[in-house]
């Protein structure tokens, strides 16, 4: 990880986070806030994505079938290993 730069100009928001790997809270809560506005952004915006992937449904908060389904199945897939883990791991029916 690369040293944090108290000087750097883009800590306020999120580029040393974004640009240069910087992790220390300063450049993390800035990165949070950066990524949240966006995503409040894009709630007013027509959906730029392809329909049909999980980051169309988390990103522009589509809820169309198609990405819905993909975004179920990427959190089943999430969360697998760690039911293989307790050994709650379900079988399909």
């Amino acid at each position: 990880m690369p040293d944090c730069n108290p000087e750097c100009p883009r800590k306020e928001n999120g580029g040393c986070y974004s640009n240069h790997g910087c992790r220390c809270a300063v450049c993390k809560a800035a990165n949070a806030r950066r990524i949240r506005r966006r995503r409040e952004e894009r709630k007013s915006e027509t959906v730029k994505g392809k329909h049909g992937k999980d980051s169309t449904y988390v990103n522009w908060n589509c809820r169309c079938d198609p990405c819905t389904e993909e975004h179920s199945r990427k959190a089943k897939e999430r969360r697998e290993p760690n039911r293989k883990k307790r050994g709650t791991l379900y079988k399909e029916t």
